[in-house]
């Protein structure tokens, strides 16, 4: 299992580009008995999703074939089925996959909760508040972007694990889908000690990522931070300018 499969996520915008090709191939899609009259919403949800990404790349400087982000997708109605499924398909038991779980992208598969299943996991995370119309939409754009970071890592720096430490790779994939973006920038000291309190073991959460990952892209541009988050200095090269 690579590096976004062993990273089993809860979380996750954009509009889609007017101007984006459709996918020459449909990528096919595996849907739970219950969600099959939603056959033709999930697809074009899915859809919109990969343009989205693909777009957010494109303005970094980075073309990705939307192909490659996904040829088969299987939506779950219920987390045990997901849990039972995932399991099998990385030879895992099947309480490895947290009952938080959202949404699963690696290489080109992609594995969905449905909105419901996802809307339990986010209430009992965030609060029922914090849900809106493109909260689903941001899950899907966040578990893509995770494959187009990985893409990009690859492509440009020869190595995934240059994606860069945990606390960036997730706050990037939130940052890339408009998760979380209301928070206000931190200031040095304050990022400072957040990332001292990580590297210390402390978990911080994915709101507090995705505020790292803002802070940093308001000062550095993103295909910069994406360039060195594997460095060994990352990201103490740019707090100078925080």
């Amino acid at each position: 299992m690579n590096r976004i499969g062993l990273t089993l996520l809860t979380l996750v915008a954009l509009s889609r580009s007017a101007a984006a090709a459709p996918l020459a191939t449909p990528f096919e899609l595996k849907l739970q008995a219950s969600l099959e009259l939603e056959r033709e919403t999930y697809a074009d949800r899915i859809q919109e999703a990969v343009y989205d990404v693909v777009d957010n790349f494109a303005c970094w400087g980075f073309a990705i074939e939307p192909r490659s982000l996904v040829r088969h997708v299987q939506v779950f109605a219920d987390l045990q089925t997901a849990r039972t499924t995932i399991a099998k398909a990385f030879n895992a038991k099947p309480e490895d996959l947290p009952e938080t779980f959202g949404g699963l992208a690696t290489n080109d598969q992609f594995y969905l909760a449905s909105p419901e299943l996802f809307r339990k996991t986010w209430d009992k995370q965030y609060g029922a508040a914090a849900w809106n119309e493109r909260t689903y939409h941001r899950l899907m754009m966040h578990e893509l972007s995770h494959t187009a970071h990985a893409q990009f890592a690859v492509k440009v720096l020869g190595d995934e694990e240059q994606m860069g430490p945990t606390w960036f790779f997730e706050g990037f994939a939130c940052y890339s889908a408009g998760q979380f973006s209301d928070q206000p920038a931190l200031a040095r000291a304050d990022f400072t000690r957040q990332l001292a309190e990580i590297r210390a073991g402390k978990q911080a959460g994915y709101p507090a990522y995705a505020r790292m990952v803002s802070t940093l892209a308001a000062k550095v541009p993103v295909p910069v931070l994406l360039r060195h988050a594997g460095d060994k200095d990352f990201p103490e090269a740019f707090l100078s300018q925080l």
